[in-house]
């Protein structure tokens, strides 16, 4: 079915298969045309979902105390000379009592590794959104990524459907800062920007006037090392790629 994720509320047409594998966690064997009841059942608890794990990423990054959920008669300015927060989430960061606005607000996803990343980029492929990770800077998908001066979107399917990329890097601090100077955010091209950095992307990507959200899914920290583990083995286009751990147990391992 569709997922729905930061406020977006296209709609994402599914080929009648699509098979990927993507984590332990996360595995997506075949997607198949559905009834509309299926569809807006699994599209409801696919939101929830969504909605919980914002919540978490945004306590986990010290954004907002345990204790203070935006009561309901409150106001939001009230709400937010009350809160505890960093600075920096403070004044570039939506508060989570603001309902979403997807024409006005960038998302950025908080990439932890083997903990359903690539399940999230599936997702947003899939609904062929603008994206920015690495992958803006690969020569292999464009010619674009050379463009230094201005930014631009391009689409790696030649034929102009798909998912499209922002010619930028935002998994490294210098990528990031790049980014900003060309005025990632204020431009409103990227539908959601991927990076392992959130303090740093947050604090030069974002401002006062250009303020956005961040999600992200945790795992368990011993799932995602098991993981890890055997997908070091496999992953022979990964700088950490070890095949000899293949003969070792996961007792020997840990």
């Amino acid at each position: 079915g569709n997922i729905l994720l930061a406020g977006i509320v296209r709609r994402c047409s599914f080929r009648n298969t699509m098979e990927e594998d993507i984590s332990n966690s996360f595995y997506v064997s075949s997607f198949k045309s559905m009834s509309n009841m299926a569809f807006r059942s699994r599209k409801t608890i696919v939101v929830l979902l969504i909605g919980l794990c914002t919540f978490a990423s945004i306590s986990s990054l010290g954004l907002l105390r345990n204790d203070q959920s935006p009561p309901p008669s409150s106001s939001t300015s009230e709400f937010n000379r009350n809160l505890r927060v960093y600075p920096w989430a403070r004044h570039n960061l939506k508060l989570l009592g603001n309902p979403p606005n997807p024409s006005t607000e960038t998302v950025s996803f908080w990439s932890i590794p083997k903990s359903g990343t690539s399940a999230v980029k599936t997702i947003y492929r899939c609904m062929n959104q603008t994206i920015a990770n690495k992958a803006g800077l690969n020569p292999k998908l464009s010619d674009h990524v050379q463009d230094e001066e201005r930014l631009t979107v391009f689409r790696p399917d030649k034929d102009g459907v798909g998912p499209a990329y922002m010619n930028v890097q935002t998994t490294t601090q210098e990528g990031i800062l790049r980014a900003a100077k060309l005025g990632l955010v204020p431009s409103g091209l990227a539908d959601i920007i991927f990076t392992g950095n959130p303090r740093f992307a947050i604090e030069h990507l974002y401002d006062r006037r250009h303020k956005g959200r961040i999600l992200a899914l945790f795992r368990h920290p011993v799932e995602r090392l098991i993981s890890k583990f055997y997908y070091v083995q496999e992953a022979d286009w990964e700088k950490s790629y070890h095949p000899e751990y293949k003969q070792l147990s996961l007792l020997g391992y840990a």
